[in-house]
């Protein structure tokens, strides 16, 4: 998908020192992956790639740009994004069975979730 590749894009050039770069690669995923919360937003990958690519350009605008302002609201909007991922996950969203799947013995579903 272009947005979470634009994301990663962010990731490899702020690894590299190329903050300016970084910054509008993490710019474009999050206007691609806006587009996509919008246009669907039960689908928990996009919700969560918009968490992940505001939380990386928050992060940025604190570590690299020293600009507090801009990095408060990203960091934010983040955690906003977070706290309705978990306050919507539930046994049938699709976040459940992904991590069963990477950590089977790890994630349990409590006997009620299963029964209803």
């Amino acid at each position: 998908m272009l947005a979470q590749i634009f994301t990663n894009l962010g990731v490899l050039a702020r690894g590299s020192d190329r903050v300016e770069d970084a910054k509008r690669s993490y710019e474009e995923a999050i206007a691609l992956f806006e587009v996509l919360v919008r246009d669907g937003p039960e689908n928990v990958k996009y919700r969560l790639g918009l968490s992940r690519a505001s939380y990386n350009l928050g992060s940025l605008f604190i570590i690299h740009l020293n600009n507090i302002r801009e990095s408060k609201k990203y960091l934010e909007k983040a955690r906003a994004l977070y706290q309705g991922l978990v306050d919507d996950t539930r046994p049938s969203a699709r976040i459940v069975p992904t991590c069963q799947s990477v950590w089977p013995d790890r994630v349990r579903l409590p006997v009620s979730s299963v029964a209803g």
